[in-house]
């Protein structure tokens, strides 16, 4: 409630408007079924649209309707995205600076031996 309070007061100020106490309360009465990220969604479009500051109603009509803040699935990598990816890691030195684990860094390792032949500097002879 804090947060939708902070985002409500904010969007007043950007708008010119001074809300009182009482005036606060409605609004996070009206409001207080909804998520609070997908309010402060609203809001934002109602400074963008809106030339006045907006009634609850308004704001309501303007949360989206899907949810906010989420992320469609990453899409499944193939085999040889992987070995691309992890031969990129390896070259670059991700492992050093914690960028790929270890079971990864020893991956590209049997890449680079399969790729290239021979013994890494690193290899045990």
């Amino acid at each position: 409630m804090k947060e939708m309070a902070r985002s409500l007061v904010a969007t007043a100020e950007v708008m010119g408007v001074e809300l009182t106490e009482p005036q606060l309360h409605g609004y996070l009465l009206a409001l207080k079924d909804q998520n609070t990220e997908a309010v402060t969604a609203a809001l934002a479009r109602c400074v963008k649209e809106c030339a006045y500051f907006p009634r609850p109603a308004e704001i309501i009509s303007r949360i989206p309707t899907q949810p906010v803040n989420t992320f469609l699935p990453e899409p499944e990598l193939t085999a040889n995205d992987r070995k691309l990816n992890a031969e990129l890691a390896c070259l670059s030195g991700d492992y050093l600076r914690g960028f790929i684990t270890w079971q990864e860094y020893l991956f590209l390792t049997d890449i680079y031996k399969a790729r290239y032949g021979g013994n890494n500097k690193g290899d045990q002879p």
